[in-house]
């Protein structure tokens, strides 16, 4: 099975208020609503489903389409679980990507740390398999 058809949870950010009428546009894209949220809606969905969202909803602001879930207990961790994952499957290297996150661990202060680990892993396994990195803004 390609990794667009596979079904993975999804979750819509909104500004707080939103949620109710984000749902409703979930729902007018045929998509379930597993929870909502003050500032949120999740439903479950393809990578597909995940494009439609971002091309027609208006009162969302983030599609989130989770890949993989995990826990990491220190940087090291969460780079070499994040470098496991098959990201040529998404990602061309030539392509363009930023990672942003939300970090709640006592060994990861800094969300911007945590990024750079993800973007490392991320460009690290791609520039392995496909011999060139995807461009990140970064000059390292």
């Amino acid at each position: 099975m390609s990794v667009f058809a596979q079904k993975n949870r999804i979750v819509i950010t909104c500004a707080k208020g939103i949620a109710p009428f984000l749902k409703e546009e979930v729902r007018s894209l045929g998509l379930p609503i597993l929870s909502e949220g003050i500032a949120s809606v999740e439903t479950e969905g393809t990578m597909d489903d995940a494009m439609r969202l971002n091309l027609f909803i208006r009162t969302g602001q983030r599609v989130l389409f989770l890949l993989e879930a995990f826990n990491a207990k220190n940087p090291d961790e969460l780079y070499r679980k994040i470098s496991r994952m098959r990201w040529e499957d998404y990602i061309l290297e030539d392509d363009y990507i930023c990672v942003t996150s939300s970090v709640d661990t006592p060994t990861i202060k800094d969300s911007r740390f945590a990024n750079l680990k993800c973007k490392d892993a991320i460009v690290d396994r791609i520039k392995e398999r496909r011999g060139r990195r995807p461009d990140t803004g970064y000059r390292s």
